[in-house]
């Protein structure tokens, strides 16, 4: 019979990305050995980084997540979304690591409002406290219907004070940055407003 193996108390150590970008980040302060015990801000997990130093270091701002916003106009109105939460947005939503920014804007068009992108035009980035808004100017087809997780459709209207209360803050900064834009071009704001 063979022999069972001895009971260890030792338990093997588990290989984590973090471990791994931590010692490449430190590795003029390491000591050379693979598995070195030291107390650096930049060895520590972001949320721990900040509250071992007090210090705000690259490694202790979470990243925040790329979106894809996007502008669509339906017979010169922007189209905004309602989610189930009662907020209204811009349609758009998370960008898979597998694809662009524009096919983004597209999926998440369609899966918002059933419309189907024609063209698409990225404008500019715009950071909120949790996302980084890639904003796509977007040309569509078909008529919008609620689909997804949006709860209902809107047309912009900022005679509308309900509507303009329940906006998000980035929704808001970004219409009035698109807006300001359009209206530098030379292009009339109120035709956006039927």
């Amino acid at each position: 019979m063979p022999a069972a193996a001895p009971a260890t108390s030792i338990r093997p150590r588990r290989w984590s990305p973090w471990k791994a970008t931590a010692w490449r980040r430190c590795s003029a302060q390491a000591s050379g050995r693979l598995g070195h015990r030291h107390r650096h801000s930049c060895c520590a997990p972001p949320e721990k980084a900040f509250f071992r130093t007090g210090v705000q270091t690259p490694w202790s701002t979470p990243m925040k997540r790329q979106r894809a916003t996007v502008i669509v106009e339906i017979d010169g109105k922007i189209l905004l979304v309602e989610n189930r939460g009662g907020l209204i947005l811009l349609p758009g939503g998370g960008i898979n690591p597998e694809e662009s920014r524009l096919q983004a804007a597209a999926r998440e068009l369609t899966e918002e409002t059933c419309l189907l992108a024609d063209s698409l035009q990225f404008l500019f980035t715009h950071e909120s406290e949790t996302n980084c808004h890639n904003v796509v100017w977007a040309t569509a087809s078909g008529t919008p219907i609620a689909c997804d997780d949006a709860a209902a459709l809107h047309f912009l209207d900022q005679h509308n004070p309900h509507l303009a209360a329940r906006m998000s803050a980035a929704t808001r900064q970004i219409l009035e940055r698109f807006l300001g834009t359009r209206s530098e071009c030379g292009a009339t704001v109120s035709s956006l407003h039927g």
